[in-house]
């Protein structure tokens, strides 16, 4: 399986924020459709389903949000603490630790509360004011 990555660059319409998203297309898929999926810790997530597509044209990126210092230590912090505590581990891809930590201190810093970056939200606000941990991986929710 290979797979070709391209950088888009979106506008999340409420805050006119420029975000940046990574898609991957996994070529070839059956019949000769391409079915893209896009990640990233900093992204509008209404725009993050998959879908077929049989053409891919990657857009350019101005810039990208990144979160504070204090916002990511705290949030690697608590990861570890959680992970000792829950005798869970990280991923063994660094990468793959690196963007869901971010992606916690980013979502902390724009929205007051570490939504986890892996999950789909219609309203991130709303979610966040809710005030509980909102993590859909199975040992955050042990």
């Amino acid at each position: 399986m290979r797979l070709r990555e391209h950088t888009l660059q979106l506008h999340s319409r409420p805050y006119s924020t420029s975000l940046i998203i990574s898609v991957f297309t996994v070529l070839p898929l059956a019949r000769g459709t391409k079915r893209q999926w896009a990640t990233s810790s900093a992204f509008d997530s209404r725009s993050l389903h998959p879908r077929d597509n049989t053409h891919s044209s990657p857009s350019h990126h101005l810039h990208v949000v990144e979160p504070s210092d204090k916002s990511v230590e705290i949030m690697r912090k608590f990861s570890e603490k959680y992970a000792s505590r829950s005798g869970t581990y990280f991923c063994v891809d660094k990468g793959v630790t690196s963007v869901v930590i971010k992606g916690l201190a980013e979502h902390k810093d724009t929205l007051g509360a570490p939504l986890c970056p892996c999950r789909h939200y219609d309203d991130k606000v709303a979610e966040a004011q809710q005030g509980f941990w909102n993590c859909p991986c199975v040992p955050m929710r042990e």
